[in-house]
């Protein structure tokens, strides 16, 4: 009986996984993101189901800023809960294509995406939003640096993650800590952004 071939390894390729979203005109739509990249790890389904129950309505029409986007997990599960448009901000260039192949397997039309930093993104940015989702890579203390470039945006919600052992972030007085969850490596926290503080 003749041997079965090993399958060729092929190191250029990137390993796959799957992101789910949850609820809303998507549910249950599974798309493949890449797996090995270094930094890239999707908000697990528990931290984002939690999420967007805390934002329920306040989602519907909103504008959203997926700053780290990554798979997209979140903006894509805010487009599909009913937001008004997400812009993904995203650095690596393979991770972008990835997004886009998403982006476009969902037909989402009211998704755009820039290929830069998160940083050099708000420096330049000169629109509002009304959700702001900030997942940076863990441990380089990165929140503290975009919350001022963020507070300019006028947002309503921020949404930051970081991980489970590193202390909240200091953030202006007029963010009030709605809830916090910790779930394994994850420390999410949502504020309020109140605008009409003086």
């Amino acid at each position: 009986m003749p041997k079965r071939k090993k399958p060729s390894k092929d190191s250029k390729r990137p390993a796959q996984g799957q992101i789910r979203i949850i609820a809303g005109r998507w549910r249950g739509r599974k798309l493949d993101v890449m797996s090995d990249i270094d930094g890239l790890r999707p908000t697990p389904d528990r931290v984002r189901e939690t999420l967007f129950n805390w934002l329920q309505s306040d989602l519907v029409g909103a504008r959203c800023l997926d700053l780290f986007a990554g798979t997209g997990s979140l903006g894509l599960e805010s487009l599909s809960r009913g937001a008004a448009s997400v812009h993904f901000v995203e650095t690596n260039a393979s991770v972008c294509q990835n997004l886009r192949s998403s982006i476009a397997a969902l037909g989402a039309q009211d998704a755009t995406l820039a290929q830069t930093t998160s940083e050099t993104f708000l420096e330049d940015c000169t629109q509002d939003f009304d959700v702001v989702f900030a997942d940076p890579p863990y441990g380089k203390s990165l929140l503290e640096r975009l919350i001022p470039k963020i507070d300019h945006l006028h947002p309503q919600w921020v949404y930051l993650e970081s991980g489970a052992e590193e202390s909240a972030p200091d953030t202006p007085e007029h963010w009030e800590l709605y809830r916090e969850l910790r779930a394994g490596e994850v420390a999410a926290r949502l504020y309020r952004v109140y605008l009409d503080f003086h």
